[in-house]
């Protein structure tokens, strides 16, 4: 049979696609027959699990989190959320590459050490104009710039704190003195939280011998990094831009009675890890987890290494033989927990497990690329005319793989981007009475 033929009838079959299958082109085709359909009744089993540990740090400075969540709260419905953050600070580079020493001498005199950690607002989470505590450790075991850590890294710290202090997270631009001139010179610079380490500690830095500042390693031994603690408990989550060139420590040092500066920066070199507690204990969400019969009604998603919703499509692979022209996951949101402090999360995405435990993102996703939400969707909605907020992603590639048994029949909803998102949402289940989860399938049948 002429393949354009049967390409044509296909694209025509997509554009009249019913509910009713409807018979196209038998007098063309002969023996062969093509009907386009469309369903939304599809048996799915929804549930709730324990979200694994995600990637926080990897030697690809392109592939590193843009933001690093920081804090600790506790939500009445999803519990408790705390992360905790490692980092290295660097040996600053000029344009050529080759390390800047600071070239200290016997009779400087240090005026100061401060750690300074520029703020991205865009990464709050619930209430944030509140006291946050921070407090700081040096690190006793060696991070790994080019290794891959995740969300359950922890690392060695020596037991006393070389710096701590209380604030109130900023919002807007604020005002330092820079001493990299002629002169002393007062700038405004974005956001930061700028914390005063302890200066017996920091001295150190200036009477190391010359050796250390050589190259990174040397340094390396000499200043493992830095635990980055939270010491209160809030209502919500903040976080840092530790790849902002801004952030680093620096020190403040008089020479001939004039002030100096040197930074030690977070620069691309520089490993910075967080690690993430999500407790859901004693909470609404715990008798969910891994409960299926529950998770009819109601189902979980949550940022960090949080909650995760499982979606099962047992008979997928009955539907093999048609063509899927699209097919859309539907799925309203519930809100139990979500409020105007707490808004639902603005994305979801969907994985697969493709071995193992291995998850991925689905097709539809990596085909995507640059138009992920304009293709695939998975973008919060607005609900209208009465009906509840609801999220929608386009799966039809990688439903098109399930019914052909290229791929399980089991899908994950998790945030996006999990690892810097300390959002969450809950969901309606799949067998919910008037929203359940719905997938809704436009197919092209060729017998």
């Amino acid at each position: 049979m002429n393949k354009s033929i049967i390409v044509f009838l296909l694209l025509m079959a997509t554009l009249f696609s019913c509910t009713d299958p409807t018979k196209l082109g038998a007098d063309l085709l002969e023996e062969d027959q093509i009907s386009a359909g469309f369903t939304d009744t599809l048996s799915l089993i929804s549930y709730t699990v324990e979200g694994d540990s995600v990637r926080t740090y990897t030697g690809t400075f392109a592939s590193q989190l843009n933001r690093y969540l920081f804090g600790d709260f506790t939500s009445p419905v999803f519990g408790r959320s705390v992360s905790t953050l490692y980092v290295q600070a660097r040996m600053p580079r000029g344009a050529t590459g080759f390390v800047i020493e600071p070239e200290f001498k016997d009779t400087d005199l240090l005026d100061s050490i401060v750690l300074v950690l520029p703020y991205d607002t865009a990464g709050y989470y619930g209430l944030t104009n509140e006291v946050f505590g921070m407090e700081v450790f040096e690190l006793s075991e060696s991070m790994v710039d080019i290794a891959d850590y995740y969300s359950d890294q922890t690392f060695q710290t020596l037991p006393v704190s070389i710096g701590s202090k209380f604030f109130i997270p900023k919002k807007d631009s604020v005002e330092i003195i820079t001493y990299t001139g002629t002169n002393p010179d007062t700038v405004k610079v974005p956001l930061q939280l700028r914390i005063p380490l302890n200066q017996m500690w920091g001295s150190a830095f200036l009477f190391r011998d010359t050796s250390t500042y050589k190259s990174d390693s040397s340094f390396l031994d000499f200043f493992k990094g830095m635990q980055l603690k939270p010491s209160s408990q809030n209502g919500g989550l903040i976080s840092f831009n530790l790849k902002s060139s801004a952030g680093g420590i620096y020190i403040y040092y008089t020479r001939d009675g004039k002030g100096r500066e040197y930074q030690l920066p977070f620069n691309a070199l520089a490993a910075r890890v967080a690690n993430y507690v999500n407790d859901h204990s004693g909470t609404p969400v715990a008798n969910f987890i891994s409960n299926r019969q529950l998770g009819d009604s109601l189902v979980f998603v949550q940022g960090m290494k949080g909650l995760n919703t499982v979606i099962e499509i047992p008979n997928a692979a009955a539907l093999k033989g048609l063509i899927v022209n699209k097919a859309e996951l539907e799925v309203f949101v519930n809100g139990l927990g979500n409020n105007v402090n707490y808004p639902s999360l603005e994305y979801l995405s969907l994985l697969y497990p493709r071995s193992g435990d291995t998850l991925q993102v689905v097709s539809d996703i990596a085909l995507a690329s640059t138009r992920r939400f304009s293709v695939f969707g998975g973008v919060f909605e607005k609900g209208t005319l009465g009906r509840p907020d609801v999220y929608r992603m386009n799966i039809s590639v990688h439903f098109q793989d399930m019914i052909d048994g290229l791929v399980s029949n089991k899908l994950y909803i998790t945030a996006f981007p999990k690892p810097e998102d300390a959002a969450f949402v809950t969901l309606l289940g799949s067998k919910h009475p008037l929203y359940p989860i719905r997938l809704k399938v436009a197919f092209t049948n060729v017998q």
